[in-house]
């Protein structure tokens, strides 16, 4: 992009036509796109410009992939300690989200009453009580301790075509073994993962003999148990760029970017304070 390439000279010359230059680029999606090819230099053109358009998507595409630098057009070292502070310190927001939601999952279950008792409070199931179901939150358990076990051993980019299939997962299309792939399957519910009908047929395979009764209360309880884990991670797979097909990158970004980070306007705050301690 012929913007991104402009240095602090031409920047000066051009600065009254770029507001709408870029605002044709907003309305037709041009400037998303670019600013996902190259974020680093767009990071930096929009703190020359002090754009919070431009900063926040840039920003954003940063953190999201951070501690990674695959850009070459731009070194971490272009960018002001401060603002490479704040890219961090986002990253570390985002991971730790990450976690918080990986141990929720670790934990879900689901609560029915006892079978042989009336007016009795609701408690989690157990193979006594609850039999199938219990069974049905086993296997998804499984499902998800299996992928998770996986992208916490290795790079999801660099993933898995080779990875073994496991009892519910044989990983056609390896897009479960991305880390933000899994995310949105689990967000997506239904038969985008662990369908129903694979999971009797592995009961049957195994020698399990189920009626129609036994299926339906299979069936809800897998219902139940991902529509609790959607909203789990929901929060984790809401985007927070502009670009059009942001949820379908291969990573997380719900990166929310506030005028605290802006460089720009931390520097005014900043003199602002400065000036009004002058006061006498």
């Amino acid at each position: 992009m012929i913007i991104a390439k402009l240095d602090s000279g031409l920047l000066e010359v051009v600065s009254g036509i770029l507001p709408a230059v870029i605002l044709e680029y907003i309305g037709n999606s041009s400037l998303y796109s670019a600013i996902a090819v190259k974020p680093a230099s767009w990071l930096l053109l929009s703190i020359t410009l002090q754009n919070s358009t431009i900063f926040k998507e840039a920003f954003c595409h940063i953190a999201a992939l951070y501690p990674a630098w695959p850009w070459t057009d731009k070194p971490q070292t272009d960018l002001p300690k401060d603002l490479l502070s704040a890219i961090k310190s986002k990253a570390r927001e985002l991971e730790h989200m990450r976690i918080s939601v990986d141990r929720q999952l670790s934990m879900l279950t689901l609560q029915a009453p006892y079978l042989d008792a009336q007016n009795r409070p609701m408690l989690p199931i157990s193979e006594i009580n609850h039999p199938y179901k219990y069974d049905v939150v086993n296997f998804w358990w499984h499902w998800v301790a299996r992928h998770l076990n996986h992208l916490d051993s290795t790079e999801p980019i660099q993933a898995a075509a080779a990875h073994k299939a496991s009892d519910f997962c044989n990983h056609i299309n390896t897009s479960c073994l991305s880390r933000a792939s899994f995310y949105r399957a689990l967000a997506k519910g239904g038969d985008t993962y662990l369908p129903f009908n694979e999971l009797v047929r592995k009961f049957k395979v195994a020698g399990r003999y189920l009626i129609g009764a036994d299926e339906e209360e299979m069936r809800s309880a897998l219902v139940e148990l991902k529509g609790a884990a959607a909203g789990i991670v929901a929060p984790l797979v809401q985007s927070s760029l502009q670009l059009k097909g942001s949820g379908e990158l291969g990573y997380l970004s719900c990166v929310a970017v506030g005028e605290e980070e802006m460089v720009w306007k931390k520097e005014e705050t900043e003199e602002e304070d400065g000036e009004g301690g002058m006061e006498l």
